[in-house]
């Protein structure tokens, strides 16, 4: 299987390269569609590593120009993909000013407020595919506009739109 691109910021950024070619995981000859034999059943390779945990490493045998090796990658969490999972036993980061409710966008906060904004929803979904959190770790949303005065009086309203 080649490697189209590697994440930055991931475990394998500076392991992997753009260009290798996956051979084997764990010891399990990766077929060209991506799959591995796996309890005796075809899964995709990926699920070598669901069976491991943050710390853990996995072996790696590759192709890397025309030359065999073989590569290590210590698993750990990026911090750009715990945006895209839930999160348990953790108070939820907010701020509120003058009636106006900033929160960090998360799978958590979509669910919770079920937006159909489509640009919030396209942000969310390219956040780590177009590497955005390079550049901004944190994307703040104005999620709720709260009934104060200083909201009220200005005309600003649930959909954060001005009624004039």
């Amino acid at each position: 299987m080649l490697v189209g691109s590697v994440v930055a910021s991931g475990p394998s950024d500076g392991v992997l390269k753009s260009g290798d070619v996956l051979l084997s995981i764990e010891g399990h000859p990766i077929a060209s569609d991506a799959n591995v034999e796996l309890d005796g059943e075809r899964s995709q390779f990926e699920e070598v590593v669901e069976h491991k945990f943050k710390g853990d490493s996995v072996k790696l045998d590759i192709l890397r120009d025309k030359q065999p090796m073989t590569v290590t990658i210590k698993l750990f969490k990026p911090w750009p993909y715990s945006i895209q999972g839930h999160s348990y036993d953790m108070r939820p980061r907010y701020v509120l000013y003058g009636g106006l409710l900033f929160q960090p966008l998360s799978l958590d906060m979509l669910e919770a407020y079920r937006t159909s904004d489509l640009r919030l929803r396209h942000f969310f979904e390219y956040f780590i595919l177009e590497q955005i959190y390079l550049d901004h770790p944190d994307v703040i949303v104005l999620s709720n506009i709260l009934p104060t005065r200083s909201t009220v009086i200005s005309g600003l309203t649930k959909a954060g739109l001005w009624m004039k």
